[in-house]
């Protein structure tokens, strides 16, 4: 009797031994289920603030590359008031902003409460575009200076040029003493008339020797005398002319150059080579400028008005040239032709060639100066006694913005 109460005891502390140990199985199995699951919960929120991450940068790039391109079409902050403009905007869709900011204010914009100046419609800026999550909750800003890559390039090198033919029925006079060379053309000079001449620097000289008067004065009787080294030199010398017993064409005048003849059949190759751009492209810049005109008389009337005072300017329809000197270099792109010269020009004007030919000639009487260059995609004749005087300070083409380019290493996220 007692043995069999010794077994019953023992056999509830064998019992009692394993339900503890199944507890604490049990209980480590929920340890590491709970753990488990609060890691997949941590993992989830992880991958899903990556998620709302990524949708927040792709946003903020995507508005950068929007903002370039806005800046590039030739829109600018007068078009985006007031500087700042979000798209995708629907519900549960990522959205972004994107706002234009004066270049020096842009390191420091770090937050969606920062503001900036609204930037420059011309010259370097900064973009900065602001992305969120579909649901609001992640936000990234990328942030990028730009700078201005100018729409003219270095200019032309001679006062006068043309595709076609140069005849030349005036008794003009031709000045070009930083490159010396005066007429260029992709086919003949068939005529330089009587009286007609033109005049380079002092091959002796060098640019550097002399001011800026010196290398512009449409003078051709009495050339200035400079001094170097104790001697003397005078600046100018008459280099082509028809003296009315003879005429000598001398290496200032370029004729029928293979470069020029080549793009003859496609005369859109020479204007891309001064504006690095299309006809279309440069049309828009005019447009957005508020000086694209239909008629001469337009023009004229924004000039008597001060409303164009130089710059670019589009023309459709002739013209004569002999607006005046204004307050900044003309550049004149003239979709007709050039018809006259009855004053003083300083500037740029170039015609533009149609398929009939009726167009791009500049074929004008005048006695007024040309101060720059002027450049025709068709033929080129000035009767009168007009002068061409080249000038580079006719090319200054500040404020005529192409494009905008990155500012290399000032690519930044937050």
């Amino acid at each position: 009797m007692k043995q069999l109460q010794r077994l019953k005891g023992r056999n509830s502390q064998r019992g009692m031994a394993t339900l503890f140990v199944s507890l604490m199985l049990l209980f480590l199995i929920t340890l590491v289920t709970l753990y488990a699951a609060n890691t997949l919960v941590v993992e989830q929120q992880i991958s899903a603030n990556q998620y709302r991450g990524d949708q927040a940068l792709a946003a903020a790039d995507a508005g950068l590359e929007w903002g370039i391109a806005t800046y590039n079409s030739g829109l600018d902050c007068t078009d985006i008031a007031p500087c700042t403009n979000i798209f995708a905007t629907a519900t549960n869709a990522p959205r972004v902003e994107v706002r234009f900011c004066r270049a020096d204010e842009v390191e420091n914009f770090r937050d969606v409460g920062d503001t900036c100046t609204e930037a420059p419609a011309s010259g370097d800026f900064g973009i900065v575009s602001i992305g969120f999550s579909d649901d609001n909750a992640s936000v990234r800003i990328v942030k990028q200076r730009m700078e201005t890559e100018d729409g003219f390039g270095a200019g032309p090198k001679t006062p006068m040029t043309a595709l076609a033919q140069v005849d030349t029925t005036g008794n003009f006079n031709v000045w070009n003493r930083y490159f010396n060379v005066t007429i260029w053309t992709g086919d003949s000079l068939n005529n330089m008339a009587s009286g007609a001449s033109t005049f380079i620097r002092n091959p002796d000289l060098r640019v550097e020797d002399l001011t800026y008067e010196e290398l512009t004065a449409p003078d051709k009787n009495n050339f200035d005398v400079v001094e170097i080294d104790k001697v003397e030199y005078v600046t100018t010398v008459k280099s082509s002319y028809n003296s009315g017993s003879l005429v000598a064409i001398q290496s200032d005048i370029i004729s029928g150059d293979p470069n020029l003849t080549a793009i003859q059949t496609d005369p859109s190759r020479m204007f891309r080579s001064y504006f690095k751009a299309g006809y279309d492209t440069i049309k828009a810049m005019a447009i957005k400028a508020d000086h694209y005109y239909t008629s001469a008389a337009d023009l004229n009337a924004d000039i008597a008005s001060g409303d164009y005072a130089g710059g670019l300017a589009w023309l459709e329809g002739d013209i004569d040239i002999g607006i005046g000197r204004l307050a900044a270099p003309a550049f004149l792109i003239i979709d007709g032709n050039v018809t006259g010269l009855g004053g003083d020009f300083w500037g740029f004007a170039y015609a533009i060639k149609n398929t009939a030919g009726t167009k791009g000639n500049i074929s004008a009487n005048g006695n007024g100066t040309v101060y720059g260059a002027v450049i025709a995609e068709g033929t080129l004749d000035f009767g009168g006694t007009p002068n061409f005087v080249y000038d580079p300070t006719a090319f200054d083409a500040s404020g005529m913005t192409l494009t905008q380019t990155r500012t290399l290493g000032t690519w930044k996220d937050w």
